[in-house]
C-alpha cells in the first residue's frame, strides 16, 4: 500500500466544525491558537474582544462595559471585522454588559439582519433584558444562557 507524501510527513487532513473549510497541519503540532483581537472605546468605557479559532467556524464577540451613543462603536468595529462570507455563527457575549441603551440596541438589531446566523449569549443583565422588553426586540434575537465553548 502506498502512501502519499502528505501522509508520510504526518499531515492530517481536517474539517472544522459546521463544515468550515479544509485546513491541514502537522498531526504532531499543537492545536491551532485562538485569534483574538480587541477594540475599545475611546473613553474607555467599554471592550469588545473578538475571538476565533482556525479550527472552529464561531467568531465570538465578548462584551464589557457600558454601551451608549459615545461607545457603541467599538462594538460596531469588531461586527464589521466578521467576515461576511463564512460558515458558523457570530456570538455576541453579553454578560458583562453593565449598560446598554437605544445605540447599543441599534447594533445588535443591524448585526441580527446582516448576520447569517447571531446568538446572543447571556445571562442577559437586568438592564438589557429591561431594554430587550421595553422595546420588544427580545423576540427578534435567539438568546443563548452561556457562551457556546466556554466554561461556564
Amino acid at each position: 500500500m502506498r502512501r502519499s507524501a502528505a501522509s508520510a510527513a504526518g499531515v492530517t487532513e481536517g474539517r472544522a466544525a459546521l463544515g468550515s473549510w479544509p485546513y491541514r497541519r502537522r498531526a504532531d503540532s499543537p492545536p491551532p491558537t485562538p485569534h483574538r483581537q480587541t477594540y475599545a472605546a475611546p473613553n474607555g468605557a467599554a471592550e469588545v474582544t473578538l475571538e476565533h479559532t482556525e479550527d472552529a467556524a464561531d467568531y465570538v464577540l465578548r462584551a464589557r462595559g457600558a454601551f451608549d451613543v459615545e461607545s457603541v462603536d467599538c462594538l460596531n468595529r469588531a461586527l464589521r471585522d466578521v467576515p461576511q462570507t463564512r460558515p458558523g455563527r457570530t456570538v455576541i457575549d453579553v454578560a458583562d454588559v453593565e449598560f446598554g441603551d437605544s445605540s447599543f440596541l441599534h447594533a445588535l438589531v443591524r448585526a441580527h439582519f446582516q448576520e447569517r446566523t447571531l446568538l446572543i449569549a447571556g445571562p442577559l443583565p437586568s438592564e438589557l433584558r429591561r431594554l430587550f422588553q421595553v422595546t420588544g426586540s427580545l423576540r427578534m434575537f435567539t438568546v443563548v444562557r452561556s457562551c457556546p465553548g466556554s466554561a461556564a
